[in-house]
């Protein structure tokens, strides 16, 4: 997901959804890229029970 983060764009619902799929699937990943009022509340769920490594939130993007 890249984009602006807001409650309202539902990439919570979608890190909730990841970490099922990750329960059968474990050779996937989900990377969060973007900036808004929820970023906090999903770097500290995507650091939760189930999901440590494969789920990456971050602000920003870099470029080489």
């Amino acid at each position: 997901f890249v984009g602006s983060i807001f409650k309202y764009h539902g990439v919570d619902v979608l890190l909730q959804a990841f970490k099922r799929v990750l329960k059968q699937e474990k050779h996937i990943i989900l990377m969060i890229v973007g900036d808004g009022e929820i970023l906090e509340d999903l770097k500290k769920q995507s650091q939760g029970p189930g999901l440590k490594s494969p789920a990456s939130v971050s602000s920003s993007l870099i470029r080489e």
